[in-house]
């Protein structure tokens, strides 16, 4: 099987999923806004997603969705997976990509969209792109089950 991530490549959970399907022998690809060096990744970086107000963050993103949209028809993956909604879930959504899976990691669903109409935005989009979410606690189970249906959540502890 073919999977592109989207994800935070310097995140030891990132590094954790794609290592484990590596093992499993899947070519695994990953998209991220972070440089970092994972053994048999096929990586492509996207550049940096700097520390800019919201709306010019949304500006930055939308530069970057033809960039993304031409990867992933080159990558011709089986399926895609992004990592925090609000960042490199939200770029895996825009994709238009399907089967979409989405993880929600805490204050992507927990903090982010109670401080903003922006990222609450971002969260219902994501979400209501995805074809899987998956969550990691009670907590997040119960946040997510405000966006989605539960046949379309999984929690993985």
């Amino acid at each position: 099987m073919k999977i592109c991530y989207f994800a935070d490549a310097q995140s030891i959970y990132t590094q954790r999923w794609v290592k484990h399907f590596i093992d499993k022998g899947h070519e695994v690809h990953l998209i991220s806004f972070k440089k970092a060096e994972i053994k048999n990744v096929k990586f492509h970086y996207i550049g940096p997603l700097i520390s800019l107000p919201y709306f010019s963050i949304l500006f930055l993103l939308f530069l970057k969705f033809r960039t993304i949209r031409k990867l992933i028809k080159e990558i011709n993956p089986d399926i895609v997976h992004g990592h925090y909604l609000i960042e490199h879930g939200f770029l895996a959504a825009s994709s238009g990509f399907k089967p979409l899976v989405v993880s929600v990691w805490g204050s992507d669903i927990l903090v982010s969209p109670k401080n903003s109409f922006i990222s609450k935005f971002i969260l219902k989009y994501t979400i209501k792109k995805a074809d899987l979410v998956l969550g990691e606690s009670k907590k997040i189970e119960e946040e997510i089950l405000k966006y989605c249906a539960p046949k379309r959540l999984m929690i993985i502890p």
